[in-house]
């Protein structure tokens, strides 16, 4: 049972800031499918640039750049719009970790 639970939330962290930065930018498909869809084409990006390239900047600006193009195929958007659309996703997951980790700290030192 808590397996099922921590994939759904590990599944939630993934789309839910795609989810919200792409209606942002205004994104034509922002299901839950077709952003769950992204995300994994997204994670596929990073491994295939960290695959191609050793350096780790180089590696990071690989990511982007192939994010991007994953997501301006599937959530149907301008590559401009997706790059500000995985900028923005990275930086809600960023501040989701960050609070998640901050609770956490929080609850284990009272």
């Amino acid at each position: 049972m808590s397996l099922l639970i921590l994939m759904g939330v590990s599944i939630a962290i993934l789309v839910i800031p795609l989810m919200i930065a792409s209606r942002i930018m205004g994104a034509q498909r922002t299901t839950f499918w077709s952003c769950l869809i992204a995300s994994i084409a997204a994670i596929a990006a990073g491994h295939s640039a960290d695959f191609i390239s050793t350096n780790a900047g180089l590696a990071s600006v690989l990511t982007l750049a192939l994010t991007a193009v994953c997501f301006c195929v599937i959530l149907e958007v301008k590559y401009l719009q997706s790059i500000v659309i995985a900028l923005l996703s990275y930086a809600i997951k960023y501040g989701m970790v960050v609070l998640t980790v901050g609770v956490g700290t929080l609850a284990h030192s009272v």
